[in-house]
């Protein structure tokens, strides 16, 4: 799997979650924070996924303004998505800032539970 196989599963996702939520059986829409990383990982015993690669991509899933630093070139923390976003790290974008058909744009500089360093995040634009 590469990073712009996971921002394109994470697209298909965001838009099923959008259309369930045209008329959502619940009457409750779903929201959902996708956070994409890739690395190395362990795997258990039962095939579950272990390692740094994996905590940063959850990490992300759950990004808070209080975890954000406003930079250049960056958004408000007013301005943070509250639901139905795919968040990725400097190194995804990276890898797929050239990729026809993705557009990304720079959130700013986050502190992830239980790392140390701040990162650059950005936020893939799956819905235009």
């Amino acid at each position: 799997l590469t990073p712009q196989d996971a921002i394109e599963v994470a697209t298909q996702v965001l838009k099923q979650v959008e259309a369930y939520n045209q008329t959502p059986k619940s009457g409750v829409p779903i929201g959902l924070h996708i956070g994409v990383h890739f690395g190395e990982t362990r795997v258990g015993w039962e095939n579950d996924r272990y390692g740094d690669a994996v905590n940063r991509a959850f990490r992300l899933a759950s990004l808070q303004p209080s975890n954000m630093t406003e930079i250049e070139g960056g958004i408000s923390k007013a301005e943070l998505p509250t639901k139905n976003a795919i968040f990725i790290t400097e190194h995804v974008y990276e890898a797929i800032k050239d990729i026809e058909g993705i557009q990304c744009r720079l959130l700013g500089l986050f502190k992830l539970r239980g790392i140390a360093e701040r990162h650059m995040i950005y936020q893939v634009i799956w819905d235009e």
